[in-house]
């Protein structure tokens, strides 16, 4: 169900899994600017302080180790990578998280179901209509039963159902993109990945770092430095 060449909505990274008997699964959707995948340029970040733990020099390095950290944070939890180019419709991009929430990602022989969508970079997000005013909301990529936003293809809007009255996502969700853009962007973009890792590894320094986000499934949060 990913997008084609053409269109390429989402493109898969297969990261693997945890080893267990158990086959229920929860997939981590990693909705990832295209452009920062497809960069391969070197950036400090803080291996010059933390070398011998940090191996990853680019972003697609960092970001896929970042992935196999999510992964691993959580007990039967799978990370997949999806591709996503700035000028993919928030509509399409739906309609695969949709997917992965009602009929899992497709691997044979497991029961597998969106717990969480992480959104690294310049990705579309979903502007919603509720009596007139527009604004950002990750709604339409974490609700998907009692829909809080319905898609109305005639006027392009997500908007508010009248009929809910306590509208809950059943999915958590997270921000990842620096306050800047450009090369410093990219820089701070590094630095926060290598904090990330360095956290995982249990680096007494960073003990602390995003341990809310880890330790507490249905946690939003947004990355600023």
């Amino acid at each position: 169900f990913f997008g084609n060449a053409e269109n390429p909505v989402a493109a898969q990274a297969d990261l693997g899994s945890n080893t267990t008997a158990q086959n229920h699964w929860g997939v981590v959707a990693i909705l990832v600017e295209q452009s920062l995948l497809d960069d391969g340029n070197n950036y400090a970040g803080l291996t010059a302080s933390y070398g011998d733990k940090l191996k990853a020099s680019s972003l697609r390095d960092r970001i896929n180790r970042y992935a196999v950290d999510v992964q691993g944070s959580q007990d039967f939890t799978k990370a997949q990578i999806i591709k996503i180019l700035k000028t993919d419709k928030v509509e399409q991009i739906t309609s695969v998280l949709e997917k992965f929430y009602l009929e899992g990602d497709g691997t044979p022989n497991e029961i597998t179901k969106l717990s969480g969508v992480v959104v690294i970079g310049d990705v579309p997000l979903p502007v919603v209509n509720k009596g007139g005013n527009h604004f950002v909301s990750m709604f339409p990529y974490t609700d998907f039963e009692d829909k809080a936003y319905i898609y109305n293809a005639q006027s392009g809007d997500y908007e508010a159902n009248s009929d809910l009255k306590f509208p809950k996502a059943e999915v958590w969700h997270g921000v990842i993109n620096p306050p800047v853009g450009a090369d410093e962007g990219r820089q701070l973009m590094a630095s926060y990945f290598d904090k990330n890792h360095l956290f995982h590894l249990g680096v007494p320094e960073f003990a602390q770092f995003d341990k809310k986000i880890f330790s507490c499934i249905g946690f939003s949060f947004i990355f600023t430095l």
